[in-house]
This record gives C-alpha cells, sequence and structure tokens, in this order.
C-alpha cells in the first residue's frame, strides 16, 4: 500500500525532495493514494488543543514528509474522466 511505498522515501534524508509520477490507470490510483495519505494523516495528526509533545513530534514529522512531495505528474491519464 501506500505507506509501505512512499513512507521509507519519505522518511530516507538523502531524498529532500520527492517527485511521483502515473501514466494512465496509475494516475488515478496515485492520486487517491496521495489523497489519502494527505487527508488520513491530517486528520491524525491535527493540531489539537493538550495536544502531548508526541502528538507534536508526530505531526510535525508528517509534515515534513508532506513537504517533500513538489509534484504529480500525470501522462496518458485518464483523470479528466474520473469527475
Amino acid at each position: 500500500g501506500t505507506e509501505e511505498t512512499l513512507l521509507p522515501i519519505l522518511d530516507d534524508p538523502r531524498y529532500g525532495a520527492v517527485y511521483i509520477a502515473g501514466h494512465s490507470l496509475s494516475s488515478v490510483i496515485g492520486l487517491e493514494a496521495l489523497r489519502r495519505f494527505y487527508t488520513e494523516y491530517a486528520l491524525k495528526y491535527a493540531e489539537a488543543e493538550g495536544a502531548t509533545p508526541e502528538e507534536r513530534a508526530a505531526r510535525e514529522k508528517h509534515l515534513t514528509r508532506y513537504e517533500k512531495i513538489k509534484a504529480f505528474v500525470t501522462f496518458g491519464s485518464p483523470l479528466e474522466k474520473t469527475r
């Protein structure tokens, strides 16, 4: 899944920027994976009143991960047809 593939790359200090590309159906799958990745983690690590230091650290780690994703490039993409 997304976490098993994407998180090790985003956590690897050798990569300062990550560009994701999808062709044809992979562009639909990639977009859904990115949406899920953002939504799940944004909700899970949302800033909340009374957050513990551990929760704040987890949120910062996720934001650092997400900021590494610089672009999602598609080609031969049916995304227009999936509205």
